[in-house]
């Protein structure tokens, strides 16, 4: 006879909210979880590790007495449309990098590295020309860096590119690790940045827009100047002084005020143009305009919300595509080069390097021989 088992429906609820999964859409979809947590029917063992398993929690956690407190661990600013507190699709994926960063910080520490002078190097109430100007020297960008890139996929490896350079680790991911029913959504969160002085991760939601993902890269990268680890739903305003700090560096850089007055004589008004030339998002060239007295905060407001109420197509993504590239992108070339070299000379086992980046067997070999 099949053994069952005694469960707290409690549980099995709070594993459902905890996912992220509306409670009586779930049910509608599980009656067998309806009817365990109505006592009409017992699960077993096996049917309580696929539901465990559906529902991402540790199997243990279902015979808890009190559930875990489980919060995200950095400052995230929020979108304003209603969201649960906690989404696990984050925490899970923030852990993660924390764990990555955690393992190359001793690293770097153990091979003597100094640490990173522009982590905390401002404050909010610092220049910001002279934030823009550090960041112009430190990425060897200048304020027509956009013009001679062929497209926005080019102007986002660039940017990558050079806060690698500088020290960063950057990662771009659709889900949490390797899980593709786990998807991340962009109204939850654009990225966010870890701040470490030796290992400062950058996540970018790899689903968003490339253009929006060139100033996502900027705004994290202008959180480490802080010195801050946070996070970014789909803000449409902030009142918070380091988002707007934020905000302000990633604009600055990306839209040079004097080159957008430029620009503006020949093209007035014609945001999609100028946000194709400047490797933005029209938004961001109505935002710039806006500070450089341009247009009007009517006039802006009255873009934003034409803007952002416009129907928008999903993302799509080529089924056929290069895993291997697909898997450099999201770990992040210099993690990847950090975890390779780490493991040829036998600083890191094998099994530990899996474990770090969710990659096994020939594919991992193959990734850290060929590809980098």
């Amino acid at each position: 006879m099949t053994e069952r088992i005694n469960i707290n429906k409690d549980n099995l609820i709070w594993a459902i909210t905890r996912a992220g999964f509306d409670l009586d859409e779930f049910l509608e979809k599980n009656l067998s979880v309806g009817a365990w947590i109505n006592g009409s029917k017992q699960p077993t063992i096996k049917q309580l590790e696929k539901f465990a398993h559906e529902v991402s929690v540790p199997f243990g956690y279902l015979f808890l007495q009190k559930h875990p407190k489980e919060e995200i661990p950095i400052m995230f600013f929020r979108t304003k449309r209603k969201h649960h507190s906690f989404n696990l699709n984050i925490y899970d994926t923030i852990l993660t990098l924390q764990r990555r960063q955690d393992w190359v910080s001793e690293q770097k520490k153990e091979d003597g590295c100094d640490q990173l002078d522009f982590i905390g190097k401002f404050t909010t109430d610092s220049s910001l020309k002279e934030v823009v100007d550090y960041v112009r020297g430190l990425l060897n960008y200048s304020p027509d860096w956009a013009f001679d890139k062929k497209n926005q996929e080019e102007a986002v490896r660039k940017l990558t590119q050079a806060m690698e350079n500088a020290g960063c680790f950057v990662s771009f991911l659709t889900q949490v690790g390797n899980q593709y029913t786990r998807k991340i959504s962009v109204e939850d969160c654009r990225g966010f940045a870890l701040c470490d002085a030796y290992a400062p991760f950058i996540f970018i939601n790899n689903s968003d827009s490339v253009t929006a993902q060139v100033f996502t890269l900027l705004h994290e990268f202008s959180h480490l100047l802080l010195g801050q680890s946070a996070g970014d739903g789909n803000v449409d305003s902030a009142d918070n002084e380091a988002e707007k700090f934020c905000d302000a560096v990633a604009g600055n850089m990306l839209v040079d005020g004097e080159l957008l007055q430029n620009q503006w004589s020949f093209y007035p008004e014609n945001y999609v143009k100028l946000g194709s030339k400047f490797r933005v998002s029209p938004l961001v060239i109505a935002y710039r305009a806006l500070d450089n007295a341009l247009i009007t905060k009517n006039e802006y407001w009255a873009y934003f919300n034409s803007y952002t109420n416009r129907p928008v197509p999903e993302k799509q993504r080529d089924p056929g595509g290069d895993s291997y590239r697909t898997a450099v992108k999201r770990l992040g070339y210099s993690f990847l080069t950090y975890i390779r070299n780490a493991v040829k000379s036998n600083r890191l086992l094998y099994n530990d390097a899996y474990a770090l980046t969710g990659y096994h067997g020939n594919m991992f070999e193959t990734l850290i021989t060929q590809k980098i």
